[in-house]
């Protein structure tokens, strides 16, 4: 399925299966586990860590925001991107049951992951809080927290 992307096919053009949903969403998670940079640089991991424990999703929202902002243009613009397409997901989450949680869940751990010297319990929890927000609310801007 990566090579034939790679090439500009369209690997499920011709496939019915209801479990291709699955492959691709794989192949996308495997493009950002095989970025040499992760979509979210470590340098802003601690303070993103950190965004999960304000309990008001407005102040949550603007810090996360604040620190996303200061990141290169160019990952900027995947994030745009790539949150606009899991929004778009969790829209129809009573179809696919990919609410933003699972989301978070599916996707956290490749995009934003646990360095090795923390907790990977405690902050796997912290990390999904960080990209359910980032999936479920839409600001005026119309680009999420991005």
């Amino acid at each position: 399925m990566k090579g034939l992307f790679e090439a500009g096919e369209d690997p499920i053009s011709e496939r019915e299966d209801d479990a291709d949903i699955n492959s691709v969403a794989g192949l996308l998670k495997l493009y950002f586990r095989q970025l040499d940079e992760k979509l979210f640089p470590q340098y802003i991991f601690e303070d993103l860590e950190k965004c999960a424990h304000i309990s008001n999703i407005e102040e949550r929202v603007t810090k996360i925001r604040q620190i996303i902002l200061n990141i290169p243009e160019s990952v900027l613009i995947v994030m745009r991107y790539l949150f606009a397409f899991l929004n778009h997901l969790s829209q129809n989450s009573d179809e696919n049951m990919m609410d933003a949680y699972n989301i978070a869940v599916c996707f956290g751990p490749t995009l934003l992951p646990v360095p090795d010297n923390c907790d990977q319990v405690a902050c796997q929890a912290n990390v999904n809080e960080v990209i359910k927000v980032g999936n479920c609310l839409k600001p005026k801007t119309n680009i999420y927290f991005v």
